[in-house]
C-alpha cells in the first residue's frame, strides 16, 4: 500500500509540473501567473520524483515535448494530437502491472485513457477555440471531412461520432479490468455493462466478446443464439476476428441455411485481414487439401504472412517447408531454424521439439547435445508425444 501511494503522489508531481511548465506557455494570463506562482514550490519534489522514477519521467518528459510541438505546429489532425498523452498514460499505467499480462492490459488501458483525455478536453475546448481561431485538432478533422459547423448549437453528430469510438476502445478495456481484476475488485456485472455500453455505440471489438460470454455464459446465462447474432454482426462490420469465428460456426453447423462453402468465404475474409489463426487454418487446409484443392504455394505464402504476424503455429509450418527438400520453397536450414527458434520461444511444443532435432543433428545451426534433450524435456512437457518417445528411446 505504501508503495502504491508513493507511485501515486510522483506521477501526480510529474505531471503537475510538466502542466505548470505548459501552462507558463498559455495565452491566457491568470494560467500564466498561477503557474509562475506554483512552480518554485514543485521543483524540488518533482527532482526527487525523477531520481525515483527516472525511465517514467524520461517517457513523461518526452511525451510533453512532443506535445508542445505537435500544438506549436497546429497543422497535426487529432490521431497524431492524441499521441503523446496517450502514450504518457501507457507509461503511467503500464509500471502498475506486476506480470507480462498485467502490464499488457494496463498499458492498454492507460493508453485508450489518455486518447479519451485528450479528446475530451479537445471537444471541451471545441467552440472556444472555433470563436478564437485557435488550433485544436478537432477543427483540422472537421475540415478534412467536409463538417461545415461555425461553433454554435449542438455538437455535429460526426465529431460526436468519432469521439464516441474513442470512449469505446476506453469501454472494451475497462471491461478486461473487471474481468481480470486489475486496478479494481473483479466484478462480472459491470464488467457485461461496460461491454454492452461499448456495444450500444458499435464497437466491434466488445460485440464479439459480447458473443464470447454468450457463447461460455461468462458473467451472463450462455445463450447460443445471441452469442451468434454478436459474432455475426461483428464479422459483417468488418472485425478479422469475427469473421473467423462466424465462418467456424458455419463450418459446424450452427448457422441455418449455410455450408462449408460459405464458411470458407468468411474464413477466406478474415484471412484477407490478416488474421493469423485465419492464415494459419487456411495455409493447413492448402497445404493439405482439406476442403479446397491442394496448393502448397499458397499454402507457404499464408503461412510466411502469419509468421511475419508472430503466429507460432504458422511460424513452425514455415520452419517445416523449408527442411523440405522438394516443397513448395526452396530449402534452407537456417530459415528452418530461424522459425522453429521463434516459434519455440513462444511456447509451441512440436517447435520445441522439431528446434530439438535440429540441435541434436547440427541442422541450420551448431550441434549442441545439451540444448536438445532440454528442448525435447520442454516439449514433452508441453504435451508433444514425439518428444516424449525422443525422450524414451
Amino acid at each position: 500500500c505504501g508503495s502504491d501511494l508513493s507511485y501515486a503522489s510522483s506521477v501526480s508531481i510529474l505531471l503537475t509540473y510538466h502542466k505548470l511548465r505548459d501552462d507558463l506557455a498559455d495565452k491566457g494570463f491568470k494560467k500564466k501567473l498561477v503557474a509562475f506562482a506554483l512552480l518554485p514550490f514543485f521543483k524540488k519534489a518533482y527532482k526527487k520524483a525523477c531520481v525515483k522514477y527516472k525511465p517514467l519521467s524520461d517517457k513523461i518528459s518526452e511525451a510533453m515535448k512532443l506535445q508542445t510541438a505537435i500544438e506549436k505546429d497546429k497543422s497535426a489532425g487529432i490521431d497524431q494530437a492524441c499521441e503523446p498523452t496517450a502514450l504518457m498514460m501507457q507509461a503511467v499505467f503500464g509500471e502498475l502491472g506486476r506480470n507480462a499480462r498485467e502490464k499488457a492490459l494496463l498499458s492498454r488501458f492507460g493508453y485508450c485513457l489518455g486518447r479519451y483525455i485528450y479528446v475530451t478536453d479537445a471537444l471541451d475546448d471545441l467552440k472556444k477555440d472555433i470563436a478564437q481561431g485557435d488550433y485544436n485538432p478537432l477543427k483540422i478533422y472537421m475540415s478534412n471531412s467536409g463538417i461545415n459547423w461555425n461553433g454554435q448549437g449542438r455538437f455535429p453528430k460526426q465529431i460526436t461520432d468519432f469521439c464516441d469510438v474513442t470512449v469505446n476502445m476506453s469501454l472494451g478495456v475497462l471491461a478486461d479490468c473487471y474481468f481480470s481484476g486489475l486496478g479494481t475488485i473483479p466484478d462480472g456485472k459491470k464488467m457485461i455493462e461496460a461491454l454492452e455500453k461499448a456495444v450500444e455505440k458499435g464497437n466491434l471489438e466488445s460485440m464479439s466478446r459480447m458473443g464470447y460470454c454468450y457463447e461460455f455464459g461468462i458473467n451472463v446465462k450462455a445463450d447460443p443464439k445471441k452469442a451468434l447474432e454478436c459474432y455475426e454482426r461483428a464479422a459483417k462490420a468488418g472485425l478479422p476476428a469475427a469473421m473467423l469465428k462466424y465462418g467456424d460456426m458455419i463450418a459446424a453447423g450452427e448457422v441455418e441455411g449455410k455450408g462449408s462453402d460459405d464458411a470458407l468465404v468468411w474464413i477466406k475474409k478474415s484471412a484477407a485481414e490478416d488474421c493469423p489463426e485465419a492464415l494459419y487454418r487456411l495455409g493447413v487446409w492448402n497445404l493439405h487439401g482439406i476442403g479446397t484443392d491442394k496448393d502448397p504455394e499458397l499454402a507457404a505464402e499464408l503461412f510466411s504472412r502469419g509468421a511475419q504476424l508472430e503466429h507460432p503455429a504458422c511460424q513452425y509450418e514455415l520452419g517445416m517447408l523449408f527442411l523440405k527438400k522438394d516443397g513448395p520453397i526452396a530449402k534452407d536450414n537456417k530459415a528452418a531454424f530461424f522459425w522453429f527458434n521463434r516459434a519455440a520461444s513462444k511456447g509451441n511444443a512440436p517447435a520445441q521439439r522439431q528446434l530439438a532435432v535440429c540441435y541434436e543433428n547440427g541442422t541450420g545451426c551448431e550441434v549442441d547435445l545439451e540444448k536438445a534433450l532440454a528442448l525435447y524435456r520442454e516439449a514433452a512437457l508441453n504435451g508433444d508425444v514425439e518428444a516424449r518417445l525422443r525422450l524414451n528411446n
